[in-house]
């Protein structure tokens, strides 16, 4: 079975490279605000498990794009990975076992990207009427 389409390619969003830089700035966008809702949870993960914070690790928390993807990290603060638990001195070197922050922020953040891009693109769409 064969379909054939005819699409009119007329109006302002198909002139020159307009639907592409649309597009462009909505992924750009999106990524962005979606990993500033992941930053968002990460620190209400270290809110509720540090027992005396210093607001250092906090500090170090950021955001940067890389190669059209949003990165959420710590400035490889020294202690870092010994606080997720993936270090070399944590169990069976020593007790601690990590406060596992970032496994539950990944599983909270994918639960709620959707609806974050879902956001962006409703902006995008009214900007286009």
């Amino acid at each position: 079975m064969e379909f054939v389409f005819d699409v009119n390619t007329s109006g302002p969003i198909f002139r020159r490279g307009y639907a592409e830089q649309v597009i462009r700035a909505y992924r750009d966008e999106a990524t962005l605000k979606v990993a500033g809702v992941g930053k968002g949870i990460l620190h209400g993960y270290l809110h509720q498990f540090l027992q005396h914070p210093t607001g250092y690790y906090e500090s170090q928390i950021a955001v940067r794009q890389l190669f059209g993807a949003a990165v959420i990290y710590d400035q490889r603060v020294i202690y870092g990975r010994w606080l997720a638990g993936v270090g070399s001195r944590n169990f069976p070197v020593t007790r601690f076992r990590g406060y596992k922050h970032w496994p539950l922020t990944r599983a909270d953040l994918t639960a709620k990207a959707s609806e974050v891009a879902e956001h962006v693109l409703h902006q995008y769409v009214r900007r286009l009427n």
